[in-house]
This record gives C-alpha cells, structure tokens and sequence, in this order.
C-alpha cells in the first residue's frame, strides 16, 4: 500500500518535482560554496555591503575631487604671486643697475676731468 508519484493528484505531483528542483538547487548551490572555499575564494559581499562600499567610495572620490580644486586654486594663486614679486623684483634690480650706471658714469666723467687735468 506503498503510494507511488503516478498515485498522487496533479498538484502534488507537481509540488514533489518542485520540491525535487529546490532541493537540487540547494545541493548546487552548496557544493558551489565547498568548492569555491576549497580553492580560497572569497566570499561575494551581499548587496547591502556593496552599497555602502560604493557609496563611501563616492564620498571619498567627491572629497578627494574638493581637495584638488582648491589645490589647483591654490596653485594658481601661488603661481600669480611668484610672477608678481619676481616682476617687482626685477624692477628694483634694474633700478639698482640704473643707480651704478649713473654712479659709473660720473666716476667716468670724473676720471675723464682728472685725466685732462693732469695732462695740462
């Protein structure tokens, strides 16, 4: 008296091979893992995991991309005092040489007007 697959009613025909496919599938699955585990594969993080790793790395890239602006800014302005003190300072150097060519020249003169004196 043993019930046999071909005894039972449709649907509980059809719930036994959908129980025969859950349990198949389970069997797959966890031979899968064993497997995966055996080679030294890491884990898959779950989907949770994976959203907050991205958006902590949205967060980090949207920092990361402030601090090079104001970087680059920085730099900018840098560069725009470096021009302007080396174009003040070579404005006083140039005044400094006018100031030693104006002084050698009347030295010259000088030395001009001690020449002729003494050839007199």
């Amino acid at each position: 008296m043993i019930a046999t697959i071909e005894n039972f009613p449709m649907p509980l025909e059809f719930g036994a091979w959908i129980a025969c496919a859950a349990f198949a599938l389970w069997f797959f699955l966890l031979v899968k893992k064993v497997i995966r585990e055996f080679r030294g594969e890491d884990p898959q993080p779950p989907n949770i995991q994976l959203g907050q790793a991205l958006k902590e790395l949205k967060r980090r890239i949207e920092a990361l991309e402030r601090w090079r602006e104001e970087l680059l800014q920085k730099l900018d302005e840098d560069k725009d005092q470096i021009l302007a003190a080396g174009e003040e300072r070579g404005t006083k150097i140039h005044d400094r040489v006018n100031l030693v060519l104006a002084a050698v020249s009347k030295l010259e003169g000088r030395i001009e007007q001690f020449n002729q004196d003494r050839r007199r």
